[in-house]
């Protein structure tokens, strides 16, 4: 992978990483949690007793030297609580080639890759895959604000997506490959 993400913390509250095989944990093929390299803890781990909706680990993805975690496309989720709020920067590394499109106007309506979306509650925001493109965006219950890629990135090679928010002016920015491609002023939360 060539690029480098766009506006990371030099101390990230969560880190995880698929080709550190010591911080996987399986049963069978399913990733039923996943440790954080942090230093804060904050593991992810399967939704539930019942490891149907667990992801799997794969090796030798990406550049047939990279680790991956897959997620189906429909049910496989990994769940962490909330750990970030105020200012925040996340990054996701992914490799797709769906098209999913589940509505074009906000990232809820895809499919999530990092989704703190709660039906019915304020506060949210997420990162997803929508009609091939890589969508952000915050919710404070009232108002949504949503970013997207103009250009598809489920080209089946490894993209670098960033999601940036300013909490204070409700700045947000959408970067891929390191490369701004949206921003917006969007809702102003209160966490």
């Amino acid at each position: 992978i060539v690029h480098l993400p766009g506006a990371i913390n030099s101390s990230p509250l969560v880190w995880v990483e698929a080709n550190d095989a010591g911080s996987l944990v399986q049963d069978t093929s399913k990733l039923i949690g996943w440790l954080d390299k942090s230093g804060h803890n904050n593991h992810l781990r399967q939704r539930g007793t019942n490891n149907v909706s667990a992801p799997s680990w794969i090796a030798d993805q990406i550049n047939t030297d990279q680790d991956v975690i897959r997620f189906d496309g429909s049910d496989d989720q990994l769940e962490l609580d909330r750990v970030i709020s105020q200012d925040f920067t996340v990054t996701v590394v992914y490799k797709t080639a769906q098209s999913f499109s589940g509505g074009i106007d906000h990232w809820y309506q895809g499919a999530g890759l990092l989704d703190a979306s709660i039906s019915g509650q304020a506060n949210h925001f997420g990162l997803a895959m929508n009609a091939g493109r890589a969508y952000a965006g915050v919710s404070n219950g009232t108002t949504d604000s949503s970013l997207q890629d103009a250009t598809p990135s489920n080209t089946n090679n490894a993209t670098i997506v960033s999601f940036k928010r300013t909490q204070s002016t409700g700045g947000l920015g959408l970067y891929v490959n390191s490369v701004l491609v949206d921003q917006m002023q969007g809702a102003s939360t209160t966490n």
